[in-house]
């Protein structure tokens, strides 16, 4: 898992769902297909690598009232994008 500077850890705690969607969509990440369900929706998300059999692959679930992930899962989803701290900057989620 990347490692953060305490600021970047303080600013990735008001991300929302949007600006992380918007974000992954920056960095060459497409909407596969928006799947529903009655407790909420999943939106999976996915970049072709060198191995074009082993995509990277992001669930972003939404429920209900929800504009925030929970912390942990955010820091799951930059880590499965790969994003460093200058990712995030060149990304517009943080501020240096």
């Amino acid at each position: 898992m990347p490692k953060y500077s305490k600021q970047t850890k303080d600013q990735i705690k008001s991300i929302t769902k949007l600006e992380l969607i918007k974000a992954l969509q920056k960095d060459g990440f497409v909407l596969y297909k928006d799947r529903g369900s009655s407790s909420g929706s999943v939106m999976p998300f996915y970049k072709e690598t060198n191995d074009p059999k082993n995509p990277i692959v992001i669930n972003i679930h939404f429920h209900h009232n929800q504009d925030r992930l929970i912390e942990n899962v955010l820091m799951g989803i930059l880590d499965q994008a790969g994003w460093t701290e200058e990712d995030l900057i060149r990304l517009k989620l943080v501020k240096r």
